[in-house]
């Protein structure tokens, strides 16, 4: 009936639209019209289901008009192409190939207009992947699912999220498979931040595919686990990114890749991205016969598990984690390892402990949608939009994006008015951002910097989550005892590894130590402190640097600026470091035992 309908169609434009809302009994899970939609022009036209050139002149002239609405197609259009995309004989792949390019062209020229549409159609879109009657289909699909992934919002991930995990499924075929890794690899490169906060999903599913019988979907696979890793932004865990990945696909160089993560300083608050990639990996390690890789995988967990801030991002890794450890702490031959695994059980049971009486700071989707409602998100934006306002909303406080300009260009696209905008922030700000502002110190001085990080120093967590702020023309000291972390706080700060502290193209620091020893102690000062790199990137010129000898006393020496190095004192070697330092201009000097530079 619907072969006939759609012929009847090319004739009478009437039919088409009474072919679509007819289809909407026959297929499960398309949603009723709105009844504030009932108005909306239909702007499919038949040519576009011819597919070809024709289909593909037609899908840009449709784009073109859904561009220009605010609620994207009609529901009947959504219907008509949703019909098409499931059908599944011979005779109506030139149709499917030409909703494919319907929808691949709206996603990418209309984008924000009918996003909350074309999203909802990425199950339909994977399964044309697949097609086995047309090649036309299979690439126009490929095509759609690439342009909706470089358009879409990087918030909306959560709406595609489901469907693209669905279809990776094993039963299903190798195509549409790729189509779903590909999808996701798209979306890593355009929305790292939110593809980082779902990577606890996304890993387990794209891991069990890295060696796939099927090599398309192994190479898909590994390329796609790649780039999803890319999106973890932890500094310390970075630098390893490459060989969790490749001990992710062959479990041969798991230990080795523990060996390297056991070694770790870790300095960055741990959140739920890095686990998801660590974990895995770790209960491997606990799986080999060797007492060493044991012991070192429990010190890894010891010492990461003191960085997480919140105990909601390590609780679906307990379940796994726990239970090995335990068993690690009681058949492990080595007194001293069955120690360290002990220590490492006790410190995932105070995060278990925490979790009881934890206050959830995730999204809760009906909290989140009344409050989309109360900011008054309503007409002229639809029903189905702002049910995917919901989705951005929910995806803005999982991923703590606390700036509120940052909203505002989030959700503007979307029918939200700023003041909506402003309004929501507002409201889930108090209710997931915890927070409060400190008390501003009544200084007209220049901020240099205010962050807020952790610092840590092998298995010892120095600071956590602590707030720093410098201005201009202050001098700060840190007080504390021996090996109470001053020297790595501010070598930390010098490169470049304090979370939040701004870049050295922003704000040049300098760390000024006792280190004028080395190779090139035969030079006099001058060519000493010349000869640094730091020195020539600057372009510091020799008479600046004579000068800042002169200044700090080198001028009252036999022969000046032009001493031996290797004959200075560890008091005057204290004072080339300090004139090498100033020579830098620095907006913050970071000066280690500041009595040795009276």
């Amino acid at each position: 009936q619907g072969e006939v309908a759609t012929t009847q169609a090319r004739h009478t434009p009437a039919a088409s639209f009474a072919f679509a809302t007819d289809t909407r009994t026959t297929y499960k899970g398309l949603p009723p019209p709105n009844s504030n939609q009932n108005s909306s022009m239909s702007v499919i036209s038949s040519e576009v289901f011819q597919g070809g050139d024709a289909g593909r002149t037609a899908a840009s002239q449709i784009a073109a008009q859904v561009k220009s609405s605010a609620n994207g197609m009609s529901p009947a259009d959504v219907a008509a192409l949703t019909a098409i995309l499931r059908e599944s004989s011979k005779g109506t792949a030139a149709k499917r190939e030409g909703a494919c390019m319907a929808v691949g062209a709206v996603a990418s020229q209309a984008r924000t207009a009918a996003e909350h549409q074309t999203t909802a159609l990425v199950a339909d879109l994977v399964t044309c992947c697949a097609d086995k009657h047309s090649k036309g289909v299979q690439d126009a699909a490929v095509a759609a699912l690439a342009a909706l992934g470089t358009s879409m919002s990087a918030h909306g991930i959560r709406a595609v999220l489901p469907a693209l995990l669905a279809a990776m499924d094993p039963k299903e075929k190798w195509q549409t498979m790729v189509g779903a890794l590909d999808m996701v690899s798209t979306l890593a490169g355009c929305s790292p931040l939110s593809m980082s906060e779902a990577l606890n999903d996304i890993i387990p599913v794209v891991t069990q595919m890295v060696n796939d019988s099927k090599p398309e979907v192994s190479v898909a696979a590994r390329d796609c686990l790649s780039k999803i890793c890319q999106s973890i932004d932890n500094r310390d865990v970075e630098p390893f990114i490459p060989s969790l990945v490749a001990a992710t696909i062959d479990h041969e160089k798991v230990i080795e890749c523990v060996q390297r993560l056991a070694s770790t300083t870790f300095v960055q608050t741990v959140t739920a991205a890095p686990l998801a990639l660590i974990a895995p990996l770790l209960l491997l390690g606990f799986r080999v016969r060797s007492t060493a890789t044991k012991r070192l995988c429990a010190v890894i967990i010891n010492n990461m598990s003191k960085l997480v801030d919140d105990p909601e991002d390590a609780a679906p890794f307990l379940p796994n984690l726990m239970p090995a450890l335990e068993k690690a702490k009681e058949e492990v031959s080595d007194p001293e390892a069955r120690v360290v695994c002990g220590k490492a059980f006790e410190q995932l049971q105070s995060i278990e402990e925490k979790l009881k009486t934890h206050v959830s700071h995730k999204a809760t989707t009906r909290i989140v949608d009344e409050q989309v409602a109360v900011a008054g998100v309503g007409a002229p934006v639809s029903a189905e939009k702002r049910t995917y306002v919901t989705t951005l909303v929910s995806s803005l406080v999982d991923c703590k994006v606390e700036d509120k300009q940052d909203w505002i260009d989030e959700l503007g696209p979307y029918g939200v008015s700023e003041r909506a905008a402003k309004a929501l922030h507002a409201a889930m700000s108090r209710m997931y951002f915890t927070d409060a502002p400190d008390e501003e110190e009544e200084d007209d001085a220049e901020q240099l910097c205010d962050c807020k990080f952790t610092l840590a120093y092998g298995s010892k967590v120095l600071l956590h989550n602590t707030r720093l702020r410098l201005k201009r023309g202050h001098k700060y000291g840190l007080l504390g005892g021996n090996d109470s972390g001053k020297t790595t706080l501010m070598r930390s700060i010098a490169n470049e590894q304090v979370d939040g502290f701004p870049p050295a193209s922003e704000l040049r620091t300098v760390f000024v130590e006792a280190d004028i020893i080395g190779e090139q102690s035969h030079l006099p000062c001058i060519e000493y402190i010349l000869a640094d790199p730091r020195i020539q990137k600057a372009g510091i010129t020799e008479e600046l640097v004579e000068r800042m000898l002169i200044s700090v006393g080198f001028g009252e020496m036999q022969n000046g600026s032009h001493t031996l190095v290797t004959f200075l004192s560890g008091g005057w070697r204290m004072k080339l470091a300090l004139a090498r330092a100033m020579c830098l201009d620095a907006d913050i000097l970071l000066m280690d035992e500041p009595t040795n530079h009276l």
